[in-house]
């Protein structure tokens, strides 16, 4: 299976960027076309992969295996909200598979930021660095805490912000971070 993957992930490339992220600003491929980067070179060496979904211990789970035609496998496992709308479970499954499947192949679907998403955001003053709890403003963990609910109900990030009195969830103050976390989680279908 190793010699397979590595030839096909020599044969591939990376994923075309056709869509932009509108709260980051960034640039990222879509489903199709992670998948169809990768599928003509996964097939050409005996590999496939399949998706699905479990509920384990009561979460959601998606699966995903790149399989060989030896019966060989690699397993990947996403874990995904619980929410009662179709939409909202769409939207996670659909980016899920999108982030697995390029990552247990090794194929970039992103623009390399160097970290600094998974660091902090934007304050506004052009530097790309978040100002510190101590000016007031959220976390960086109560910020991803806010992005994760907003994402998983599907929220306008634009609006809510509007909602909160904010330019960027990055400026809201501490102190009203229950109160999103509130709003946001009263958004939630009924379990």
């Amino acid at each position: 299976m190793a010699a397979a993957l590595s030839k096909a992930q020599g044969a591939m490339q990376n994923a075309v960027m056709n869509r932009t992220n509108p709260h980051f600003k960034s640039k990222y491929a879509d489903l199709s076309s992670v998948l169809d980067a990768i599928r003509g070179p996964l097939s050409a060496n005996g590999l496939s992969t399949t998706q699905t979904m479990h509920i384990r211990e009561g979460h959601m789970i998606l699966r995903t295996m790149l399989l060989h035609t030896s019966g060989q496998y690699i397993v990947s496992e996403y874990p995904l909200p619980m929410t009662g709308r179709p939409q909202e479970m769409g939207s996670a499954q659909t980016y899920a598979r999108r982030y697995s499947l390029a990552a247990l192949v090794c194929n970039a679907s992103d623009e390399d930021d160097d970290g600094n998403a998974a660091q902090a955001p934007k304050n506004g003053n052009g530097n790309g660095h978040h100002k510190s709890a101590a000016d007031g403003s959220v976390s960086v963990q109560q910020l991803r805490e806010l992005e994760a609910l907003i994402e998983e109900v599907n929220a306008d990030t634009e609006k809510f912000c509007r909602f909160l009195k904010v330019d960027d969830l990055a400026t809201l103050p501490a102190a009203q971070f229950e109160r999103a976390k509130q709003a946001l989680e009263a958004k939630r279908a009924p379990q």
